[in-house]
């Protein structure tokens, strides 16, 4: 019996509607269990920082520097399944700090925490 015959447009629009389906149904950057990881492991370096600012007057330029008084070590060790490639992304701004994670699934995600919004922006690639 010989195989039904594909037309190659046809065959391609399947393809992309097959492709386009797994990406509708993930969740967008800033969003589901990975996003939520994230958030919940910084929110105590957030509030560590926001003490240490209050205390100094300005921002620590190393997370470290945080460690013993204001934050525990263990705090800015990577959650599980992790690595410190993902957590944690620290950088002192002119407006204040940036705190930031990456993880993918899908595509490559990005979150980071500005001090002067006291917000997260997400962006993702696929």
């Amino acid at each position: 019996m010989p195989l039904p015959r594909i037309h190659p447009h046809r065959a391609a629009t399947q393809l992309l509607a097959l492709l386009c389906v797994g990406c509708v149904f993930q969740d967008p950057p800033g969003q589901g269990p990975k996003a939520l990881l994230g958030y919940r492991t910084a929110e105590p370096v957030i509030a560590a920082l926001n003490v240490y600012h209050t205390d100094s007057g300005a921002y620590p330029p190393r997370l470290e520097q945080l460690v013993p008084q204001y934050l525990a070590e263990s705090t800015l060790a990577a959650p599980p399944g992790w690595t410190n490639v993902n957590w944690p992304k620290y950088s002192l701004t002119s407006e204040g700090y940036a705190l930031g994670f990456w993880y993918s699934g899908p595509g490559s995600n990005t979150c980071t925490y500005g001090s002067a919004t006291a917000a997260w922006a997400c962006r993702g690639a696929y």
